[in-house]
This record gives C-alpha cells, structure tokens and sequence, in this order.
C-alpha cells in the first residue's frame, strides 16, 4: 500500500480483551471445541498448565488469533458479547484483589480512583459482602456518577486535595481510618491515605498512575517518600500486599457469580462499524463509567 501526505497511516492492533469464536483447534486440545465462544483467560503468574501466565494478547483487534488452550475460558450462555468482550482482566483482578483482603463483617473498607475500571469491578464484587464501602477520589470527567453511589451501596466519598474545591463538593477524609484499601494507583494516592490506616489493615495495590516517565500528569508518590511509608507500615502491622491480574479460580468465581446474578460488568458504551474515532475517544477522553465495547459486525 503505497501511503504519501496527510494519508499516512500506520497498522497498530490494540486490545487485551476480546470475545471470539474458536474456529479451528489442535490435536491435543480437550477442553475447547470449533463454535465455542471464549473470552481471554489472564491467569498469573501461572496458567493452569503451569506455564507463565499474563494477559493473553495485546492485539485483540487483528481479529485472528492463535492462542494456547489454558489462555482461554468459555463464556456462559446467559453473558452477552459485549459484556463478554469487556469482563476478563477488571473481573480477575478485582476478585484476586479483594480474594488477599480476607475481608471481615464490618471491615471499613476504602476505594480508590472510582473511575477506574478495576475499582468499579471492586465496587461490584463487595456488593454481596457486609462491608462499609467508601470512595476516595474519582476522575473529573465523570461527574455523572455521583448519582450511583446510594444505588451501589457505597457509605461515603471523599476527595483527595487535587479534588477538593472542585464541582463534587465533597470533603477529605478528616479522622476517618480503613481497615482494608484497595488502590489501582498506588503512586497517586498512598501519601494521602497514610494517616487514614488502621492497625493491622491490609493496603492492596495494582498498578500505577505515572506508568511512564513520559507521562505528565497530577501529582504521583515522590521517591523520597518510601521511609514515611515502610514506617507507617511498621507502626499501624499493616501489610502491603501486591496484586498482579488474578488466579484461573478468580475469573471462574467470577464468572459463577456473574451468572447467578451476583457480580455484573459496568458498560458505558458499545461501539461499531465506522465509529472507531468516536470509540477511541469515548475510551481515552471524555467521561465514561465502565467499559468501552468496540463490536465488528461482520
């Protein structure tokens, strides 16, 4: 393809989550059959077979792909494509994460970065456990979802000092202290959150705001801060627990829960045909609560 001036593109398949139909399958697959509809199975840091796991493709949208049988999990009959082609990564991590809280009757437990999609999955999966749910902090382009929190079950949101003042009107957390915190951007909000811990609370984390040095953006962790945080972690017995994605028993809990009406998957929008500019944007710009769906038709 011959490309000059202002028509210059570029080939870049994007995409970690997906639904498909499996069209051909090896001689010693026993687990998966030709019509199966599957989505991605991300265990880690294993697969069930004992190979290293991790997300199973980062480049959904070539449409054809050739993957190992214990990268893959059936999708149940009563689950839709499109929350199938969404529910993979948000709900295995959400289910490992609050898996190592080992939640007990009445915990205090605190939220991060509501409009994330791990912590909306987070949000989703303590529904059906006796917890006080809070919120601390929530992307300014979702000011609409101010009114799911009585709806969700949530207690109380809090903003952070970047947010106050802002058009939500909430306030900080003042005195209040959590038992367990579940954070997808542990360099954004941890400082802030020191003095809000219990003794012996469990501080859960999966990832990173500032994942690039390149990236600019609101204020993260500033590396001079880790003795103040190895003491607060020596003062409060609190641990600080690490979470990568999810076990295979994450993503079929998740997915028992799913279908006997326990855990749902937050969708904001479906996209398809040729509305890939107005589905990128939906998905990296503007406000959304939940995931984007991108659908082929064809």
């Amino acid at each position: 393809m011959a490309l000059s001036g202002n028509q210059k593109y570029f080939y870049s398949p994007v995409g970690s989550e997906f639904v498909g139909q499996v069209v051909k399958v090896g001689s010693e697959v026993r687990s998966l059959h030709p019509g199966d509809r599957v989505m991605s199975d991300n265990s880690y840091p294993f697969k069930p077979d004992g190979s290293i796991g991790g997300v199973s493709t980062n480049f959904a949208s070539q449409r054809f792909l050739l993957l190992l049988e214990h990268q893959l999990i059936k999708v149940p009959d009563t689950m839709s494509d499109e929350v199938a082609a969404a529910f993979s990564l948000s709900a295995q991590t959400a289910y490992s994460m609050v898996r190592k809280a080992d939640l007990k009757d009445g915990d205090n437990v605190l939220i991060t970065a509501l409009t994330s999609n791990t912590s909306l999955a987070i949000v989703e999966r303590l529904k059906s456990c006796n917890a006080n749910i809070n919120i601390y902090g929530m992307s300014s382009k979702a000011i609409s979802l101010r009114k799911y929190i009585k709806e969700w079950g949530l207690k109380d949101i809090y903003l952070p000092p970047f947010l106050q003042d802002s058009q939500f009107g909430e306030n900080d957390c003042i005195d209040k202290k959590f038992d367990v915190i579940f954070d997808p951007f542990i360099d954004l909000y941890f400082t802030d959150l020191l003095n809000h811990i219990n003794f012996n609370s469990k501080y859960i984390f999966c990832g990173f705001y500032q994942q690039h040095p390149s990236y600019k953006g609101m204020k993260v962790l500033p590396r001079n801060s880790l003795s103040t945080m190895y003491g607060s972690c020596i003062i409060h017995n609190m641990s600080l627990i690490g979470n990568c994605l999810g076990g295979r028993e994450d993503l079929e809990k998740a997915l028992s829960d799913f279908s006997d009406g326990r855990f749902c998957m937050n969708i904001d929008s479906v996209y398809t045909g040729n509305q890939l500019v107005e589905f990128f944007q939906k998905s990296f710009l503007k406000e959304r609560i939940g995931k984007v769906v991108y659908k082929y038709m064809d």
